[in-house]
């Protein structure tokens, strides 16, 4: 959404007027070099708040991650707090998983390598849980996971669909995770406000509000998984 409203600068011919349409709805657009519209900053004083905030020394890729694009490094920052640096796992084995039989080598520090061996998987229990049996330098080990795909199955098949010819219904344009939600219910809006953010292969929609109106129901958490026209947001 950012790139097509100008806040990457532009291509050759500029972008299609149509698509920009489409996409951003009633957000303006620039045509301007983005560096020219942004507000001065102190690099050093800004440095200093993003090193307290995530608790360590700040460089200068992580403090231009943080200035260009703060919630992506903020999320990026909680990931890593979260899992460690993943950067030594094979692309594959990162996105897709492994399958069984499957050995993958991970270094850890120069001259440290692990070497994973996928052995079983488990059959899954009413909450989703599997359990992985593997090898970690030969030695074998297994660890209790949690099914997304399963969880989220479960979690669509209950949701209610919505009626995209209703201008008081917002529904979900396309499957996603839900990764941000706007507004409350009581709260008013207006004709083309967010109401939520959805995220599907690491690109994020905004679904807007048709009308004006007061939010009567949100049916949707953050981190849940929806699909096409599940219900999301009405308003009355």
């Amino acid at each position: 959404i950012d790139m097509l409203a100008g806040g990457l600068g532009q291509p050759d011919g500029g972008w299609p007027v149509d698509v920009q349409k489409v996409v951003l709805g009633n957000k303006p657009s620039t045509t301007q070099r983005p560096g020219d519209l942004a507000e001065p900053v102190d690099l050093e004083a800004t440095r200093a708040a993003v090193a307290k905030k995530i608790g360590r020394q700040v460089d200068d890729d992580d403090l231009y991650s943080h200035l260009m694009y703060p919630g992506v490094f903020a999320d990026f920052i909680e990931f890593r707090r979260k899992y460690d640096d993943l950067s030594g796992l094979a692309t594959p084995a990162f996105f897709y998983g492994m399958h069984v039989g499957e050995e993958v080598e991970v270094e850890i520090d120069p001259g440290k390598t692990l070497f994973v061996k996928l052995v079983s998987i488990g059959d899954a229990d009413a909450d989703g849980k599997r359990t992985l049996f593997y090898e970690l330098n030969g030695m074998p080990r297994e660890s209790v996971v949690v099914d997304k795909s399963r969880v989220s199955t479960t979690s669509k098949a209950a949701r209610a669909k919505g009626d995209p010819s209703d201008t008081a219904q917002a529904c979900a344009p396309m499957p996603g995770m839900v990764t941000e939600i706007a507004v409350s219910p009581g709260q008013e809006v207006k004709e083309g406000d967010k109401l939520v953010v959805l995220e599907a292969m690491k690109m994020l929609t905004t679904v807007s509000a048709s009308q004006d109106g007061v939010v009567k129901d949100v049916f949707v958490q953050k981190g849940e998984q929806v699909d096409s026209d599940d219900l999301l947001v009405k308003l009355a």
